[in-house]
């Protein structure tokens, strides 16, 4: 289990920054003369109720100024987009890494069942088990030492025959 520390340094740490923000846009509201609303609304709730307080306060004295509040939610937007896109290509290794895993169990099992011997099979760690048709060598070895190795053929991705073990 990853370490929360750093995902919570790095919550506060944006959390002081809006709050520093807000209280500095507050600060320049009022340096021209405007009714601001409380820098308080950031700590109580999400950044987006004090954009909003904003804009009902600079609504109330007739000025329309939507475009904090604007950026704030594209920034949003533009940060989960990227956030799926940065994610996407270990969620995809992970899956590739657990199909392997799931191959290795039912291959030992498997083996097990043929042979009543238990078996320890490994597969290739970088195998292309997304690349329909491609096929890959597994090697296997019992608890006397016996060796075999058998190939898997990728038929779908992450789906996989396997021709019968050869012994070594």
């Amino acid at each position: 289990m990853a370490s929360p520390v750093v995902p919570l340094v790095t919550f506060f740490a944006l959390l002081a920054l809006v709050a520093c923000l807000a209280i500095w846009d507050r600060r320049v509201l009022r340096a021209r003369g405007l009714r601001a609303a409380s820098a308080w609304w950031i700590l109580l709730l999400p950044p987006i109720a004090y954009f909003v307080a904003r804009r009902v306060a600079l609504k109330k004295q007739g000025i329309r100024a939507n475009a904090p509040g604007n950026v704030y939610v594209l920034t949003i937007f533009a940060a989960a987009a990227l956030t799926s896109v940065a994610l996407a290509p270990m969620a995809l290794a992970r899956m590739d890494a657990a199909s392997l895993r799931l191959l290795e169990q039912q291959a030992s099992a498997e083996l097990q069942r043929q042979t009543a011997v238990s078996w320890t099979v490994t597969c290739p760690d970088g195998a292309p088990v997304t690349i329909v048709g491609s096929s890959f060598d597994c090697a296997a070895i019992d608890a006397t030492g016996r060796a075999v190795r058998f190939t898997a053929h990728v038929l779908h991705p992450r789906e996989f025959s396997v021709d019968p073990a050869v012994l070594q």
